[in-house]
């Protein structure tokens, strides 16, 4: 661990992540685009929009059947700059994201704010923020682009849960979200990441000790 002052840190982790997808059958999109509509009418006829905001985008009945899950362990950098963290990883080539690097990124002050950027083979960046959607663009990286003529589709997303326990040294996000790329099903994700410090141990240590125990 390098400290270069007493608001820097920057530390070698080790990250567990654990991911379920289940098929989720409604367009998230046009749900958000129905909820849009009905609200611009209330509104032009004087009357008051309908309270639960983004709740009412996600239906349990709609929600199908899990998948397998997916786990992977790697290492990673977690950097904390004054009230600034970032966590950052390399994804594995068993999910399909090879050569893609993952940074987590928030602020003390909103924990419950999270930004997601990949860049590499893949590139996308979305915050997750409980309770809201979002409409944004996905970039294609080089390797996206050989398949298809668009440098860019649209995304929507909507966050039912962000539970971010991650300090300094380790901890725990949890994000349950649904999320829809164009020309593609919407998916409801069950993620949850967890951080620990990386065990300082020599070069040789554990096959030095084997080597002793056979001795």
């Amino acid at each position: 661990m390098t400290r270069q002052n007493s608001e820097t840190v920057d530390r070698a982790v080790r990250v567990h992540i654990r991911s379920v997808q289940y098929d989720y059958r409604e367009s998230l999109s046009e749900r958000i685009a129905a909820m849009e509509e009905q609200a611009a009418r209330m509104t032009e006829a004087g009357e008051e929009a309908p309270e639960g905001g983004d709740e009412g985008l996600y239906d349990e009945k709609r929600c199908g059947d899990a998948g397998e899950p997916f786990e992977m362990v790697t290492e990673g950098r977690l950097r904390m700059r004054g009230n600034l963290c970032e966590l950052s990883y390399m994804e594995s080539a068993d999910a399909g994201m090879e050569d893609t690097r993952t940074t987590l990124v928030f602020s003390k002050n909103r924990p419950w704010v999270v930004t997601i950027t990949r860049s590499g083979l893949m590139r996308m960046t979305l915050s997750f923020e409980e309770g809201r959607h979002h409409l944004g663009n996905y970039s294609f990286g080089a390797m996206q682009r050989l398949f298809s003529d668009q440098p860019t589709v649209m995304i929507a997303s909507y966050t039912r849960k962000v539970c971010n326990r991650i300090l300094e040294t380790a901890g725990t996000l949890d994000l349950d979200y649904i999320i829809e790329v164009r020309g593609m099903d919407t998916q409801r994700t069950v993620f949850s990441l967890s951080v620990a410090p990386l065990a300082l141990v020599p070069s040789g240590f554990e096959e030095d000790t084997a080597e002793e125990s056979e001795g």
